[in-house]
C-alpha cells in the first residue's frame, strides 16, 4: 500500500510519544487501516530494540524453536536464495579473502569451533563418500613422515612458499605436486566450477551410496 498525498490534508502529524511534530512519511503506514500510526517511526524503532533487549532469551528459545519446526522449509529456501545469487556469493567471498586472507581463515576456525558435531558429520559422509582419496592422502602423509616423500620449497604454480601437497593422481600417493594454500584451494575451485559446481548441501543430503 503506498501513500498518495491529498492537498486538502494535512502533511504532517504531531508523535504522541515524543511530541515532535513530524512529516506523515515519518510514521508508518497501517495496512488495516489505511492510515499513519500515532507514534513516529524513530520512537517505534527505539520501543522494539527496548522489547529485544528485555526480551533476549525468550526471542532466542522462540526463534530456535520456528527453526527447529520449519527447518526443512528454510533450508529450501536458502539453498533456492544461494542457487539464484551463486555468482554474487562468488564475487563477495573472493572479495573477503582479497582484503583479509587471514581473517577469512579465523572465521573458518572459529565457525568449525563453535560447530564440531556438524563439522564431524561432514568429514563422515565425505570419508564414506570419498574413501579412497582418503586413503590415499592418508598414505601421502605417512610417506612424507618417514621420509620417502618430500615437498618442494616453491608453489608450482606462484613460486611462493609451499605450504601442501596437490594430488595429480589419486591411483598413486606418490603423484603429487607441491602448491601453497591460494594455489592448491584454486585449483580445486577451478575444477569443481568446470565440472557444472552445485548448490552447497548439508551434511545428511550427500548421497551414502556414492
Amino acid at each position: 500500500m503506498h501513500w498518495i498525498p491529498d492537498p486538502d490534508h494535512p502533511v504532517t502529524k504531531v508523535c504522541v510519544k515524543c511530541g515532535v511534530e513530524k512529516h506523515l512519511m515519518e510514521f508508518h503506514l497501517r495496512r488495516d487501516t489505511g492510515r499513519r500510526r500515532n507514534d513516529c517511526k524513530a520512537c517505534r524503532n527505539a520501543a522494539s530494540r527496548r522489547y529485544v533487549a528485555e526480551h533476549a532469551d525468550e526471542l532466542r528459545e522462540k526463534n530456535r524453536r520456528y527453526h527447529a519446526e520449519h527447518r526443512e522449509e528454510i533450508r529450501a529456501v536458502n539453498r533456492r536464495w544461494r542457487e539464484a545469487n551463486a555468482e554474487k556469493l562468488r564475487a563477495k567471498h573472493r572479495a573477503d579473502y582479497a582484503a583479509d586472507p587471514q581473517g577469512h581463515y579465523k572465521r573458518v576456525r572459529e565457525w568449525v569451533k563453535n560447530n564440531r558435531a556438524w563439522e564431524r558429520a561432514r568429514q563422515r559422509l565425505y570419508y564414506h563418500n570419498n574413501k579412497h582419496k582418503a586413503k590415499v592422502r592418508h598414505a601421502t602423509r605417512l610417506l612424507r613422515e618417514i621420509g620417502a616423500l618430500s615437498r618442494a620449497d616453491h608453489c608450482a604454480d606462484c613460486a611462493g612458499k609451499a605450504t601442501e601437497h596437490h594430488h595429480v593422481d589419486y591411483d598413486s600417493p606418490f603423484e603429487v605436486i607441491s602448491l601453497c594454500r591460494k594455489c592448491h584451494m584454486s585449483r580445486h575451485f577451478a575444477r569443481w566450477r568446470k565440472t557444472g559446481g552445485g548448490p552447497v548441501k548439508y551434511p545428511e543430503e550427500y548421497d551414502s551410496d556414492a
